[in-house]
């Protein structure tokens, strides 16, 4: 291998880790930071390219040095690192995520993390849970290590058989059917258009191009002008700049988007060649320095940032620069132990497999697959009383229609208004109020059922999922599969409801004025006039405030370490939902039936809160959890004057 040594080369790695970790810390920073990968990628491709056509001139190349080297280049500091993580968040993780992140652990080790994310895995790289990760990012190396497996064989094959420029135009229309195919696959599923190795082809195939140019004699004169030189490299970086700033996660993604970066990547490279004056921003010492350890530092930015987003919920400012400084250190001392002393190895590739690969890979196996077989638990399947604190804890804050006593479905048959596993209350009594509506009505099951039990009374329950409680044309204020479900289950339940005798409503009153602010308030205000001439009295329920960045797997956390700050979590700025039920208040007193709303439990005059005495009582950021609604049926009963009227209702 005597490839010259380019700095500039180093410090366009540089660029792109700083761009990917810049991203990751706050997309707002920089939008189009992601596609750093891409240009590692371009990079690639001419490295790889050019030193196996050195070693091909020289006569010396042999697939057991070249893997042997890309053994010592990649896999000791990558293991390191899998297996720190895995035994780190082994400490912090929940059972669920845990066996989540074994299993992305073992993909990783065998470069098949893009497969893993692709088909086996509900988290894409832009997605929310994305924390829950911490090997997220390592997809690109699995698509990097798949482009090794295959390139030295298809261009030794190649390069024997036809001319250089022959194959470069291979490469050209190769690269030009890759960004194709990346928006053709992205229309069909942008999971595969964006982990897979064949939409990627055109960043290593744009880095080939470049080495074959470079190492054949081809546009020679192009390529020793420095003029020429310092225009393709600040073509290059206002390609690549106007990657980071116009393009976006929910930009469609790679296709031809990919192209700017992609070809600036390229055009750097190419340009740099004969040491133009403005390649050498990219040779300075410092940002030389950052390329050498971009490995490193892209292998730790994501396990660390995941640790401050999963028990922080969010990032900080002080955070952030803390992640920044941790990421960059342990990419130091990982360079400084582990890359370059592996890498100085003499060892043949037999002897590199075993030692680096087969040894690491089998202690990664192990410790997953104890994670794995004891359902996430580990070392704590030992402790029966974590394994029952996590039992109790996810029955707590489980959804209410999981609740063996509430009948919400998204389709609604006869039998289910008289199942008599749906009341809530007294046992055994019969039912004199029904609960109606939608899955805000289900929540509610719980709360209204633990004041009856006080009160000596049952409430029957049933609730349509999506489906608003009004008797005129329910589902013009739904959508999708609910619209003919929610006409189905409104007719089935209309004659249950004109002939109650007391009925409680309650929905996602937000969700169905967004739908048509005039006509659901026409419906509602139609609905309640046809109860009243049924002489049915009503009581309206306003829904509870929603919780933004609110996560029920923070008490999990919570159970292996104080650090969890779920407190934050479970806190929001009193917003619209409060102006709803406003709304539906007023609509109620015009009316002249009862309202009733829980606010006053669950805020202060500028918070609203999501756990109570520091338990949940959400289960998502919008429903309370079965065990939530009990609770706060609790603190009704200890608030008797606050909801007097509420409380005389229910006994009357």
């Amino acid at each position: 291998m005597s490839i010259r040594y380019r700095a500039d080369i180093d410090g366009l790695r540089a660029l792109a880790v700083c761009s990917v970790i810049l991203f990751h810390i706050d997309p707002s920073w920089l939008p189009g930071g992601f596609t750093g990968v891409d240009i590692f990628f371009v990079i690639s491709g001419y490295l790889i390219t050019s030193i196996m056509l050195s070693d091909i001139d020289a006569g010396q190349f042999s697939f057991a040095d070249f893997f042997a080297r890309r053994l010592k280049r990649i896999i000791p500091v990558l293991s390191v690192v899998i297996i720190s993580v895995s035994i780190l968040f082994h400490f912090i993780f929940t059972p669920a995520d845990l066996e989540n992140l074994s299993r992305s652990a073992l993909a990783s080790q065998f470069f098949l993390a893009n497969f893993y994310f692709t088909f086996f895995s509900d988290t894409s790289y832009f997605a929310d849970n994305a924390h829950s990760e911490p090997f997220l990012h390592l997809w690109s190396l699995g698509v990097e290590e798949q482009f090794y497996l295959i390139w030295p064989f298809a261009l030794i094959f190649l390069v024997k058989r036809i001319s250089a420029s022959q194959l470069i135009a291979i490469m050209f229309a190769l690269t030009l059917i890759s960004f194709a195919l990346g928006d053709a696959l992205y229309a069909i599923d942008p999971d595969v258009a964006y982990y897979m190795l064949p939409t990627r082809i055109c960043q290593f195939g744009s880095g080939i191009i470049v080495a074959l140019v470079l190492t054949r004699g081809v546009f020679t004169d192009l390529n020793q002008n420095r003029i020429v030189g310092n225009v393709l490299v600040i073509s290059g970086c206002a390609l690549i700049f106007w990657s980071f700033w116009w393009l976006a996660p929910e930009s469609p993604f790679p296709g031809w988007r990919a192209a700017p970066p992609t070809i600036g990547a390229a055009l750097i490279i190419f340009g740099g060649a004969c040491d133009p004056q403005l390649s050498r921003a990219f040779s300075l010492p410092p940002v030389v320095r950052i390329g050498r350890i971009s490995y490193s530092a892209y292998l730790w930015h994501w396990p660390v940032i995941v640790i401050f987003l999963y028990l922080q919920g969010e990032l900080s400012l002080t955070s952030k620069l803390t992640a920044i400084i941790v990421t960059f250190a342990l990419a130091g001392i990982s360079y400084t132990l582990v890359e370059q002393p592996f890498r100085k190895r003499t060892y043949g590739f037999k002897t590199s497999f075993i030692r680096m690969f087969a040894v690491p890979s089998a202690v990664i196996a192990t410790i997953s697959l104890l994670v794995i077989i004891t359902n996430g638990f580990g070392v704590y399947a030992i402790s029966i009383s974590f394994k029952n604190d996590v039992y109790k804890l996810s029955t707590y804050t489980a959804p209410n229609f999981r609740a063996d006593y509430i009948c919400q479905k998204s389709e609604l048959i006869s039998a289910d208004l008289d199942n008599p596993k749906c009341v809530t209350g007294v046992p055994d009594a019969e039912p004199t109020i029904i609960l109606w509506g939608d899955s805000k009505a289900a929540q509610y099951a719980g709360l209204i059922g633990a004041v009856a039990k006080d009160i000596d009374l049952s409430v029957r329950n049933f609730a349509h999922s999506a489906c608003p409680p009004v008797l005129v044309t329910p589902q013009k204020f739904t959508r999708g599969r609910y619209v003919r479900t929610c006409e189905t289950s409104s007719a089935v339940v209309r004659d249950k409801i004109e002939t109650a005798q007391r009925l409680i409503i309650s929905a996602s009153w937000a969700l169905y004025f967004r739908a048509n602010e005039e006509e659901f308030e026409h419906a509602l205000r139609e609905t309640l006039s046809i109860l009243q001439q049924n002489n049915i009295d009503v009581l309206l329920v306003g829904d509870i405030p929603r919780q933004r960045r609110y996560d029920r797997e923070c008490y999990t956390i919570r159970l292996k370490t104080s650090l969890a700050n779920c407190a934050d979590r479970s806190r929001t700025p009193r917003g619209p939902v409060r102006s709803y039920n406003r709304r539906v208040e007023d609509i109620a007193k015009q009316a002249g039936v009862h309202y009733v709303d829980f606010d006053d439990l669950l805020c202060d005059n500028n918070y609203c809160f999501g756990e109570l005495s520091g338990n949940p009582l959400y289960y998502d950021g919008g429903h309370l959890s079965v065990g939530g609604s009990i609770a706060l049926g609790h603190e009704v009963l200890k608030n008797p004057t606050q909801y007097e009227d509420f409380l005389a209702w229910l006994e009357n």
